[in-house]
């Protein structure tokens, strides 16, 4: 008896650029309640007694460790973040074993896809819209793919 696992079954991509591109904007929205949050809760009380609020120093790092947290959490978890659970996408690995080391490969080069940051993501638009499999820097890095759930 061959105690082998089965092969995955095959992948199918279609093109689902644009329903990732509002996943991608439900995602910004979330993270701007987290900034939103972590700002007022590190906020400082002013002298005349008012309240700012700020996401400067350490409270920004802690900021970015939250974003990266929150894409290699919810994708790790179950392939899918709120953006992409909202659209019916999710993320899989190419080979069919989406791994912790794949989404953590795919969460750190967002760096690289979001560049330039004054408009977020163009550079993982771009190379997704262009790439036969639809996949940003990161998805090619860390062999995954985003496909209907």
């Amino acid at each position: 008896m061959n105690d082998a696992p089965a092969p995955a079954a095959p992948v199918v991509v279609e093109n689902v650029l644009g329903i990732r591109i509002v996943a991608g904007i439900i995602d910004v929205i979330v993270l701007i309640v987290f900034a939103a949050v972590v700002s007022t809760v590190f906020g400082e009380q002013t002298e005349d007694g008012g309240f700012t609020s700020s996401l400067n120093g350490w409270v920004f790092w802690l900021y970015i460790v939250l974003c990266f947290a929150y894409f290699f959490i919810f994708e790790n978890a179950t392939g899918q973040t709120l953006g992409k659970r909202v659209m019916g996408i999710k993320v899989v690995a190419a080979d069919g074993l989406l791994t912790p080391q794949k989404v953590a490969t795919r969460t750190l080069l967002r760096v690289l896809d979001g560049f330039p940051w004054v408009l977020p993501y163009l550079v993982g638009t771009v190379v997704a819209a262009t790439s036969s499999k639809h996949q940003r820097i990161g998805d090619m890095a860390a062999k995954t793919l985003v496909v209907r759930a």
